[in-house]
């Protein structure tokens, strides 16, 4: 006994941890799920509100609305035909002293006002179903709300005068003197309760149209003392209180398509996030193969022909970090290398990856981008050096940073390579191959604020012709020797022969430009030294 007791203590005291740690994690569970419902629940501002209402108006409305309103014309149809017929049986308008106390009907009239609203009723419900394939009915939300709401009063309103015609006025008589049929006529005032009903939720409307149906409800029983419908005392609380019921229905029904709107607009922003990082990590034609393969398994890797590729470096950066926190320079990075995908952007580029300081881009044949251009990529190699500079100019604006002097250098090849998807968890589009050791020493080797390009990358260029008069390509002497920033030495074999080292060339237009530039700046100085003046 006392071992058993011992052992029970022993397991009790390792449980409750364990039941303690699921506590916790059920209560962190609840509070996250009540803040979703409470941020699912918040107030929409009015473009989500536009853009809300009209995918309610398509998904509840639109979608069914045919079905919907077939169905409630149909069983009006049904209903008017049986009463016709209940009606001609009893013979009810050859009794003059059976009249209707709220439209002053006797006699032959009375048929005839009751088929002319029932005949109303129907051409409303007909003019509806024509509109069914109509643009108007699918593209303004508001207005068929509006116009539904009006129709569905207007209908009730008629069907409810239609049963002041039908039923006999015989409040007064008992039940036990009455004929079968005209007890039975007695009773359509049950019968009137559920068309009313019928009707009124016979098309989802909002929260705030249902709200309509309340007071029509409430003058409905108000008014039963002045016609044939007889309603009992607490047969009036049930009508009127499910109309009530109908409305917190149509609340509830409001409350739950907006949350599940807000849901379904937070996974497609999900989605297209995703998509962005996606598309961030592998050509938009590889990320199609991928997903058309089978779980598990990846595309066939890509062989390029042409490829050509940029690799760009910054020269002093590892001076302006020193000293720096982490969150300056992974800002410098994310600025500088965020301008870097602007330009990518606009040149076309398919943006490789980065490692460190290093930005690698380039071209080449399908998968990899729709276009390819060997100086289109020299071009993004020298608008980076640009980038950079400009980066760096600004920088040193600021008091903290006046040592910053951060410079670029690029290197550009053209070649064979080979490009397919690496890893299974963190999948990445790589390219491989001797061709990206070359663009590695390329840029390695390069000069500060220059971009050097090998020698098959020029005779690319020189193959696709139209090169711009704005860019010079150098042969790099033989005495010029290939030395990286460390001190090493490459020779030119390693980078397949001749490099050339590609500078902006000055033209007219060029300085036509910078003239124009300095003319506007010079313009501003004077106003705003005007300025100062008029304001001493």
């Amino acid at each position: 006994m006392e071992q058993s007791a011992i052992s029970q203590m022993a397991l009790t005291g390792s449980v409750q941890p364990e039941v303690a740690q699921e506590q916790v994690a059920d209560d962190e569970f609840d509070k996250i799920m009540d803040e979703q419902l409470t941020d699912d629940q918040s107030k929409f501002t009015p473009a989500e509100e536009k853009e809300w209402f009209s995918w309610w108006h398509r998904k509840s409305v639109y979608r069914t609305f045919a079905m919907r309103m077939n169905f409630l014309t149909l069983i009006l149809s049904c209903v008017t035909l049986a009463e016709v017929m209940h009606m001609e049986h009893i013979r009810a308008w050859e009794d003059d002293q059976s009249s209707n106390s709220l439209l002053h009907i006797k006699g032959d009239k009375r048929f005839i006002a009751f088929l002319g609203l029932r005949m109303a009723v129907f051409l409303i419900c007909v003019a509806w179903c024509f509109q069914v394939k109509s643009p108007w009915l699918r593209k303004n939300a508001a207005d068929v709300q509006i116009a539904l709401v009006l129709s569905m009063v207007i209908i009730s309103l008629l069907i409810w005068l239609s049963y002041n015609v039908l039923i006999l006025h015989r409040m007064k008589t008992p039940y036990s003197q009455l004929s079968p049929l005209e007890y039975m006529n007695q009773q359509f005032s049950l019968v009137f309760m559920v068309a009313f009903f019928v009707v009124m939720n016979g098309q989802p409307l909002t929260f705030l149209g249902s709200l309509v149906f309340i007071p029509l409800a409430i003058f409905f029983m108000a008014m039963r003392d002045k016609t044939p419908i007889y309603v009992s005392g607490t047969g009036r609380v049930v009508f009127v209180g499910v109309a009530c019921l109908s409305s917190i229905l149509a609340y509830e029904a409001e409350r739950s398509s907006r949350a599940r709107f807000r849901s379904k607009q937070k996974v497609k922003k999900t989605q297209a996030r995703i998509e962005n990082v996606l598309n961030t990590l592998m050509p938009a034609e590889v990320l199609m193969k991928l997903r058309t393969c089978k779980p598990g398994s990846l595309p066939a890797p890509d062989r390029y022909q042409k490829a050509t590729i940029a690799q760009s470096d910054l020269c002093g950066f590892t001076a302006l970090s020193s000293g720096r926190t982490p969150q300056e320079v992974v800002g410098f990075m994310g600025d500088l290398f965020g301008r870097f995908d602007v330009l990518a952007n606009e040149f076309g580029i398919y943006k490789v990856e980065t490692v460190g300081d290093a930005y690698i881009a380039g071209m080449a044949e399908t998968c990899l981008t729709e276009k390819n251009s060997a100086l289109q990529v020299v071009r993004f190699g020298m608008a980076m050096i640009q980038a950079t500079a400009k980066w760096s100019a600004r920088l040193r604006q600021r008091q903290e940073y006046r040592d910053a002097n951060v410079r670029c250098r690029v290197g550009v090849h053209h070649g064979e390579c080979v490009g397919g998807i690496v890893g299974t968890g963190m999948m990445r589009y790589h390219l491989f191959g001797e061709f990206m050791g070359i663009v590695d020493i390329l840029e390695a080797t390069s000069k500060e604020a220059v971009c050097q390009v090998s020698g098959a990358c020029k005779n690319r260029i020189d193959e696709e012709g139209d090169v711009p008069d704005s860019l010079k390509f150098e042969e790099r002497p033989e005495e010029d020797k290939l030395l990286t920033s460390k001190g090493e030495e490459h020779s030119r074999a390693e980078v397949g022969g001749q490099t050339y080292l590609v500078r902006p060339v000055i033209t007219e237009d060029r300085v036509s430009s910078l003239e124009d530039s300095v003319s506007e700046l010079l313009q501003k100085v004077r106003k705003l030294e005007h300025r100062s003046f008029g304001d001493e």
